[in-house]
């Protein structure tokens, strides 16, 4: 009779999979093959009346090209684990995020308005070169200039022409709007984790897509590929939970002039404002 009772409650040969809604479904891909990580969940149904359900997350390994070897799959608790670990590499305290924030709102409005002008210098300059175009090709038309000159002239007005807009280009990140920027990140590494660890789907990935520009899992760790404007924010992240431990108090006067400190972030391309020696 025994026998017969744990025989009963052997596992069932067929396992229905239910596929369920996977919060992180199309931002994270296969490290190897590039295809992206999809979600199951499979349940076990037991003969005396139990189940017991598996989750887990693999690589749908959709690429006819290529035999991808990432047959190992992941747990989606491990994943939330792994995201919540790189996340506290950025989330900086409370004290330095107000002291980042008021560096921001004291910036001199003389360098914003000083940008202004040297924008608005070179906006004229590419008005005036495409005036000097259309008067060259008037010319031509006209006849007053042979083809060998207008080819001639052209090509240098196209030069000037060329190297003023990127200069436009370039200086866009300047300013009002490379205070956004900073601003955004500040904000992004104070409250990211908080937001990530809530119970809103919309908030977990939200923050993993402004984490990451592009999310890999290889051999079931996952690789971070951070935005840019967020690395000084870590490499300053790191240094100030140092000065915190050498000194031994809380986020002072004393840390926040600390001239180590401020070489890392304060001078930094990625969230200054202002360009600085590399």
């Amino acid at each position: 009779v025994q026998k017969l009772i744990r025989k009963n409650n052997i596992a069932r040969p067929t396992i229905n999979s239910i596929p369920e809604p996977f919060i992180f479904r199309g931002q994270i891909n296969c490290g190897e093959c590039g295809c992206k990580i999809t979600y199951a969940m499979k349940t076990r149904h037991y003969k005396n009346g139990t189940s017991q359900s598996f989750e887990y997350c693999y690589c749908t390994n959709r690429r006819k090209d290529y035999n991808c070897s990432q047959n190992r799959s992941v747990k989606p608790e491990e994943l939330h684990t792994q995201i919540t670990a790189e996340l506290s590499k950025y989330n900086i305290i409370p004290e330095f995020y107000e002291f980042a924030m008021k560096y921001l709102d004291e910036l001199n409005e003389a360098e914003i308005k000083e940008d202004a002008e040297i924008s608005k210098s070179l906006e004229d300059a590419v008005e005036s070169i495409k005036n000097d175009i259309s008067g060259l090709q008037k010319m031509l038309y006209s006849g007053r200039c042979s083809e060998d000159y207008f080819d001639s002239e052209l090509k240098e007005l196209n030069d000037k022409l060329s190297s003023a807009e990127l200069r436009i280009e370039e200086r866009s990140k300047t300013g009002i709007e490379l205070k956004a920027i900073a601003g955004k990140a500040f904000t992004f590494a104070r409250y990211a984790k908080e937001r990530f660890i809530s119970d809103s789907v919309e908030n977990k990935r939200y923050v993993l897509s402004t984490l990451s520009e592009n999310l890999t899992i290889l051999d079931g760790i996952i690789n971070f590929n951070p935005v840019k404007y967020l690395e000084p924010i870590k490499e300053a992240n790191i240094l100030t939970k140092n000065l915190i431990k050498k000194v031994g108090t809380s986020f002072t006067s004393e840390i926040s002039d600390n001239s180590e400190l401020n070489s890392v972030w304060c001078t930094r391309q990625d969230l200054n404002l202002r360009p600085s020696a590399p």
